[in-house]
Protein backbone atom coordinates (compact mmCIF):
# COMPACT_ATOMS: atom_id res chain seq x y z
CA UNK A 1 0.00 0.00 0.00
CA UNK A 2 1.77 3.13 -1.22
CA UNK A 3 -0.59 6.07 -0.72
CA UNK A 4 -4.12 7.44 -0.72
CA UNK A 5 -5.75 10.31 -2.54
CA UNK A 6 -8.72 12.58 -1.78
CA UNK A 7 -10.05 10.58 1.17
CA UNK A 8 -13.51 11.77 2.28
CA UNK A 9 -13.51 14.12 5.27
CA UNK A 10 -15.90 13.25 8.12
CA UNK A 11 -18.90 15.48 8.86
CA UNK A 12 -16.97 17.02 11.79
CA UNK A 13 -14.66 18.59 9.19
CA UNK A 14 -11.46 17.51 10.95
CA UNK A 15 -8.67 15.92 8.95
CA UNK A 16 -8.44 12.15 9.02
CA UNK A 17 -5.81 10.06 10.78
CA UNK A 18 -6.07 7.29 8.16
CA UNK A 19 -4.67 3.80 8.01
CA UNK A 20 -5.38 0.93 5.60
CA UNK A 21 -6.46 -2.53 6.65
CA UNK A 22 -5.88 -5.22 4.02
CA UNK A 23 -7.98 -8.32 4.60
CA UNK A 24 -7.71 -11.66 2.85
CA UNK A 25 -10.92 -13.71 3.09
CA UNK A 26 -10.72 -17.33 1.98
CA UNK A 27 -10.16 -20.73 3.51
CA UNK A 28 -9.11 -20.46 7.19
CA UNK A 29 -5.38 -20.91 6.49
CA UNK A 30 -5.46 -18.12 3.86
CA UNK A 31 -7.53 -15.60 5.86
CA UNK A 32 -5.38 -12.80 7.30
CA UNK A 33 -5.55 -9.09 8.16
CA UNK A 34 -2.72 -6.55 8.19
CA UNK A 35 -2.72 -2.80 8.88
CA UNK A 36 -0.52 0.05 7.74
CA UNK A 37 0.65 2.63 10.25
CA UNK A 38 -1.56 5.67 10.90
CA UNK A 39 -0.82 8.95 9.10
CA UNK A 40 -1.80 11.96 11.23
CA UNK A 41 -4.02 14.75 9.90
CA UNK A 42 -3.88 13.91 6.19
CA UNK A 43 -7.04 13.30 4.16
CA UNK A 44 -5.70 14.62 0.88
CA UNK A 45 -2.60 12.52 0.20
CA UNK A 46 -1.48 10.16 2.98
CA UNK A 47 1.63 8.05 2.29
CA UNK A 48 2.14 4.68 3.94
CA UNK A 49 4.72 2.86 1.78
CA UNK A 50 3.74 -0.32 3.64
CA UNK A 51 4.81 -3.76 2.44
CA UNK A 52 2.37 -6.57 3.17
CA UNK A 53 3.04 -10.18 2.31
CA UNK A 54 0.37 -12.86 2.35
CA UNK A 55 0.75 -16.58 1.72
CA UNK A 56 -2.28 -17.83 -0.22
CA UNK A 57 -2.76 -21.51 -1.02
CA UNK A 58 -6.20 -21.38 -2.72
CA UNK A 59 -6.35 -18.07 -4.66
CA UNK A 60 -9.56 -19.05 -6.47
CA UNK A 61 -11.48 -18.83 -3.16
CA UNK A 62 -9.91 -15.59 -1.88
CA UNK A 63 -11.30 -12.08 -1.72
CA UNK A 64 -9.03 -9.09 -1.03
CA UNK A 65 -10.51 -6.14 0.86
CA UNK A 66 -8.82 -2.75 1.13
CA UNK A 67 -10.44 -0.82 3.99
CA UNK A 68 -9.48 2.74 4.93
CA UNK A 69 -10.18 3.65 8.56
CA UNK A 70 -9.80 6.82 10.62
CA UNK A 71 -7.92 6.29 13.91
CA UNK A 72 -10.11 8.23 16.37
CA UNK A 73 -8.55 7.04 19.65
CA UNK A 74 -5.80 4.62 20.58
CA UNK A 75 -8.13 1.60 20.43
CA UNK A 76 -10.93 2.88 18.17
CA UNK A 77 -11.26 3.61 14.46
CA UNK A 78 -14.08 4.51 12.12
CA UNK A 79 -14.86 3.30 8.60
CA UNK A 80 -13.91 5.67 5.75
CA UNK A 81 -14.11 3.58 2.57
CA UNK A 82 -13.41 0.14 1.14
CA UNK A 83 -13.01 -1.93 -2.00
CA UNK A 84 -13.27 -5.71 -2.28
CA UNK A 85 -12.34 -7.89 -5.25
CA UNK A 86 -11.48 -11.52 -6.02
CA UNK A 87 -7.77 -12.25 -5.62
CA UNK A 88 -7.72 -13.71 -9.14
CA UNK A 89 -8.83 -10.29 -10.49
CA UNK A 90 -5.72 -8.54 -9.12
CA UNK A 91 -3.27 -7.72 -11.87
CA UNK A 92 0.45 -7.29 -11.17
CA UNK A 93 1.91 -3.81 -11.12
CA UNK A 94 0.95 -0.36 -9.90
CA UNK A 95 -2.82 0.00 -9.48
CA UNK A 96 -5.36 2.61 -8.40
CA UNK A 97 -7.99 1.13 -6.11
CA UNK A 98 -11.25 3.13 -6.07
CA UNK A 99 -12.98 3.49 -2.72
CA UNK A 100 -16.63 2.77 -2.05
CA UNK A 101 -18.91 3.75 0.83
CA UNK A 102 -20.35 1.21 3.25
CA UNK A 103 -23.40 0.78 0.98
CA UNK A 104 -21.31 0.38 -2.19
CA UNK A 105 -21.59 3.91 -3.63
CA UNK A 106 -18.55 5.44 -5.28
CA UNK A 107 -16.48 7.87 -3.20
CA UNK A 108 -14.81 9.20 -6.37
CA UNK A 109 -12.17 10.65 -6.48
CA UNK A 110 -11.07 8.82 -3.29
CA UNK A 111 -8.60 6.03 -4.06
CA UNK A 112 -5.57 4.05 -2.94
CA UNK A 113 -2.35 3.56 -4.90
CA UNK A 114 -0.91 0.06 -4.49
CA UNK A 115 1.76 -2.17 -5.98
CA UNK A 116 0.63 -5.76 -6.51
CA UNK A 117 3.24 -8.46 -6.89
CA UNK A 118 2.90 -12.21 -6.62
CA UNK A 119 4.57 -15.33 -7.94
Amino acid sequence: VISGSNLPVPKSGKALDPFVRVEIHGIPSDSRTKNTHTVKNNSLSPHWDADMNFSISVPELCLVRFCVRDQTTLFRSEFVGQYTLPFTSLKKGYRWVPLLSRDGCSLDPASLFVLVWYS
